[in-house]
């Protein structure tokens, strides 16, 4: 994950109005500044990572499973994906930190990846 959290979608009625033809006039009408105050306050309605219900879960899981001693799902933080391997029928995943730069790999029984828009 690029960021330090994953976010929630903002999917409430009130705030997917906005995509609306009447927010799609006020967007497209705006100025400049007022734009830019627009994207970021809907960028959580399209650009975020799941379901806030799907988040509790995995922080469930991933909560019981420190308490345990397990680790069956490992979610690295400032991390950039930078390659795949699927030899010998396990996932291997490299992972640069960009806290410290470095690059980790691990071997799993599976990789799963979750993207990131940045506007332009």
């Amino acid at each position: 994950m690029q960021g330090y959290s994953f976010m929630a979608a903002d999917d409430n009625p009130f705030m997917n109005e906005i995509f609306l033809s009447a927010g799609v006039d006020l967007f497209n009408a705006a100025s400049t500044e007022a734009r830019a105050e627009l994207h970021d306050e809907c960028r959580r309605t399209n650009y975020s990572v799941a379901d806030a219900d799907l988040l509790e879960q995995l922080y469930k899981l991933s909560y019981a499973d420190r308490v345990l001693g397990k680790s069956r799902l490992t979610i690295r933080n400032l991390a950039s994906a930078v390659g795949f391997d699927t030899s010998d029928g396990r996932s291997i995943t490299g992972v640069c930190d960009k806290y410290d730069y470095g690059t980790y790999y691990s071997s799993c029984n599976g990789t799963g990846c979750a993207s990131s828009c940045r506007a332009f």
